[in-house]
């Protein structure tokens, strides 16, 4: 292979890898970019009550877990007469 088709070959396999190196550096900003809106969002709202409640799946509870860390138990009482 004579050196002018190997310089043209190493000049083109250059270019493609900045090509290719740019287009990951953009994608990586961009990432980060949404990574940094999540960080400020989240921040943002530290403190505060969700604005969706989130559904017990068990649908009752038999104890709560107050701030101060002290657990209270519930005692459930069923309910004789169903209410309109």
């Amino acid at each position: 292979m004579p050196l002018e088709n190997i310089v043209k070959s190493l000049a083109t396999n250059t270019q493609t890898f900045q090509q290719e190196t740019g287009a990951s550096i953009q994608n990586l900003k961009n990432q980060i970019s949404l990574l940094a809106s999540s960080v400020y969002k989240i921040e943002s709202n530290k403190g505060r009550l969700p604005s969706q409640a989130k559904i017990n799946p068990k649908k009752n509870i038999s104890a709560m877990i107050l701030r101060s860390g002290k657990e209270v138990q519930i005692k459930l009482v069923p309910n004789k007469g169903k209410r309109n």
